[in-house]
């Protein structure tokens, strides 16, 4: 698990996902270009066969260009293949919290998903997830007691969605040829 806060503090995501071998290699407060910053130090020597990808709230909050997530998103998927050739990597998109709707942030974060989820159709090994449906109500509104008071971070209910959805896409990358492969070559 790679990314920013909403990793960090998913202090229950070992559990979540057993028996799948995680590790968390998150940073609360990160941005895109901190990911590519610190790059060196986070993905290469986790030799991860399957990578998980949350980051880019962070840059919305400081009123970075949905391009320019997407961009460095881009770039840190060109160093993660170079570093890890056979790797499988998940990129989540950008949760729609009720934060980023009372700062009119929604069609930034929006712009920003649906360049997240073109990036990772033009890669291979690489599968976007929208997690948005487990946090919203079926109108597209936020379910409310998924958050802490900050309205951005999630509680154990907003973790607990978060793993219904996720957990099928782990498992079902966990047992992908590519994946197999990668697994076998470690």
């Amino acid at each position: 698990m790679v990314g920013s806060s909403i990793f960090k503090r998913w202090t229950t995501a070992a559990v979540d996902f057993a028996p799948l071998p995680i590790t968390n290699r998150a940073f609360g407060g990160s941005r895109t270009v901190d990911q590519l910053l610190f790059f060196d130090q986070i993905v290469p020597s986790s030799k991860a066969a399957l990578v998980v990808w949350y980051c880019g709230s962070n840059d919305v909050n400081g009123k970075v260009p949905p391009d320019e997530i997407v961009k460095n998103t881009s770039e840190w998927l060109t160093r993660t293949r170079a570093a890890l050739p056979d790797a499988v990597v998940v990129l989540l998109s950008v949760i729609r919290a009720p934060q980023k709707r009372d700062s009119g942030y929604l069609s930034q974060v929006d712009e920003t998903n649906r360049g997240l989820k073109k990036l990772a159709e033009s890669v291979p090994d690489v599968t976007y997830l929208d997690v948005n449906p487990a946090l919203e109500t079926p109108g597209g509104e936020a379910q409310l007691d998924c958050y802490i008071e900050d309205k951005l971070h999630l509680n154990a209910k907003g973790y607990a969605q978060m793993t219904s959805i996720l957990r099928r896409v782990l498992d079902k990358e966990w047992k992908s040829p590519a994946l197999t492969s990668a697994a076998t070559k470690s």
